[in-house]
């Protein structure tokens, strides 16, 4: 096939292509040699002698400004000998309506006068950039109005983009290489989230098209954060990763929070046992939220919490931890606590019952900040601790007391003595009592220490059933026993109590013969106001009683000082 034939093959197939196509010549008009049909439509004219002879110089086409800049650039890429450039110019169409045109060219070094070209219309071309760049710079904008910042992660070399805001934040400079490891490396990343964080960054290098994570940070003044990430992928016409558009956000509050409120949970399920009830309140609304009970619901006796605790305080609390109970469960002292940072407490107080029995109850609170508000919530768990209280109670006793006689033991009598002697409001009298059997180490040597051991016994459940719920009653040791009488009369009104304890210790025993005692008395705060100084002056009263003939009791009289000597 000719030349000819050729050129003219080729002109036919270019005719139909949907692009411009032209030939022209590198003169100072830009003159067209040759232009297709889609080259005419473009420019808004028909392939008729009118159009051929409007496209015979590309100068006529566009706008003259832009003119003298396309010429320029056109024979520079010539002049540096490029083979193929792409410029872009205004247009006009045909109507005078001007547009934006892009022009590939090629040139060829054997026919250094001409080019050859590809022309197309820029304008929806421009108009999508401009769409894309508006949408970038508004979400930019977005995203400084918020919270979050934006990051850009190029996956092919690992480098992360990071805001100024950020940089300043984390301590970092705004661009990153070797991420994720160059940061864990660094040790920005709490050891419990490396694992996440490395896996956010992984997903993206694998193609993964979105992903998210929240992990803990360290800032730059060396405090930890939680940071809640998502990405989205962009990939290239090959389907190959390019970039990931990651949006971090602090939400450190939010997820101590969560945190808080899942280990509340936590701590509420794992106490079953005995409990009583489980409540929720919104102390900021003083309103009533949920609960979990096997017991009447808390919110039968009242609207609000306020309304709740004053009728529970009136009706179901014991009287005497009623104002206790009132202040513990104040509204505006727990918000002020809540305030000081004191979100945890404990309170054990009596309730009765509906038999109207008094039990004990724990109350163990929480104070937390609403998930999604700013309002600070009580979570209220509630146990009858009535067998644990039995069972310390049976401890201490066993503690306190003479495992023998029952009695209060030697220390602990002198102990709760000291604690009423203590009291600063009191202007009223006791009385000390020391008392020890008659002639004890003959019954114990002659009758046996099994007889000796009852008598002691018997002694002590006599004192017992004698005193008062405020006195108290002690061995001392051996056959020896204290007795402190709280809040006495005078020594002549209060004598024939004394009288009576003393006749209720002499006894017959059946086979063995009559066990007495003698008494020593003392008053506080006539004869001392110290334990020693009361023990020392009771001691010469006892000894006064045994030197008088025994089974009797003796009051302290200043003289027995003169005359006290060891009785045996």
């Amino acid at each position: 096939m000719c030349t000819e034939n050729h050129d003219k093959y080729f002109k036919k197939i270019f005719e139909f292509l949907p692009c411009g196509i032209f030939l022209m010549k590198l003169d100072d008009d830009l003159t067209l040699q040759y232009a297709n049909r889609y080259f005419y439509h473009l420019f808004g004219s028909g392939q008729d002698e009118e159009g051929e002879n409007r496209f015979r110089q590309l100068r006529l086409l566009v706008l003259p400004e832009d003119f003298v800049k396309l010429f320029g650039q056109i024979h520079d890429f010539v002049e540096r000998r490029q083979r193929s450039f792409d410029v872009m110019f205004r247009g006009l169409y045909g109507s005078g309506e001007i547009f934006w045109m892009t022009m590939r060219c090629l040139w060829l070094a054997e026919k250094p006068d001409s080019l050859i070209g590809v022309i197309s219309d820029a304008g929806e071309h421009r108009a999508t950039n401009e769409q894309l760049r508006v949408s970038l710079e508004e979400t930019r904008l977005a995203f400084q109005l918020t919270d979050k910042m934006m990051y850009t992660y190029y996956v092919e070399d690992r480098r992360l983009c990071l805001p100024q805001k950020a940089a300043d934040e984390f301590g970092l400079p705004t661009v990153i290489q070797d991420v994720p490891y160059s940061i864990v490396e660094e040790d920005l990343i709490a050891a419990e989230s490396r694992k996440a964080y490395i896996e956010f960054y992984e997903d993206m290098i694998k193609g993964k098209p979105n992903g998210q994570a929240t992990v803990r940070k360290r800032r730059k003044d060396g405090s930890f954060g939680w940071y809640s990430a998502k990405y989205s992928l962009i990939c290239n016409w090959e389907g190959k990763p390019q970039r990931g558009i990651i949006a971090c956000e602090d939400i450190s509050e939010q997820y101590e929070k969560e945190l808080a409120y899942q280990k509340w949970c936590q701590y509420f399920a794992s106490q079953k046992k005995n409990r009583i009830g489980c409540y929720e309140y919104n102390l900021t609304q003083n309103s009533f939220d949920e609960e979990s009970s096997s017991k009447p619901p808390l919110s039968r006796y009242g609207n609000s919490y306020t309304e709740t605790m004053t009728y529970i305080a009136e009706y179901l609390v014991a009287a005497e931890d009623r104002t206790m109970f009132n202040r513990f469960f104040d509204r505006e002292r727990l918000l002020q606590r809540y305030r000081e940072g004191q979100c945890h407490m404990r309170l054990e107080y009596r309730w009765i019952s509906d038999r109207g029995d008094k039990l004990w109850a724990r109350a163990t609170i929480q104070l937390l900040k609403e998930q999604f508000t700013s309002d600070v919530k009580l979570f209220i768990v509630i146990h009858d601790i009535t067998g644990e209280k039995k069972h310390e109670e049976e401890i201490r006793c066993r503690l306190e007391e003479d495992m023998l006689t029952g009695a209060l033991n030697r220390i602990t009598f002198h102990e709760k003595v000291r604690e009423v002697l203590r009291r600063d409001d009191f202007y009223g009298q006791h009385a000390l009592l020391i008392l020890d059997i008659d002639h004890f180490k003959g019954i114990n040597d002659s009758l046996g220490h099994q007889f000796g051991d009852q008598v002691l016994g018997d002694s002590a459940a006599i004192l017992k059933r004698e005193l008062r719920k405020d006195d108290l009653c002690g061995r001392i040791g051996g056959d020896e026993f204290m007795v402190f009488l709280n809040d006495v009369p005078s020594e002549k009104e209060l004598e024939p109590r004394i009288a009576q304890i003393c006749k209720s210790l002499t006894r017959c025993y059946e086979g063995y013969g009559t066990v007495s005692c003698s008494m020593g008395i003392t008053f506080y705060p006539k004869d001392g106001i110290w334990f020693e100084e009361l023990y020392q002056k009771a001691d010469l009263a006892l000894y006064e009683a045994k030197h008088s003939g025994r089974s009797c009791y003796k009051f302290y009289r200043m003289p027995f000082e003169q005359n006290s000597q060891n009785v045996c």
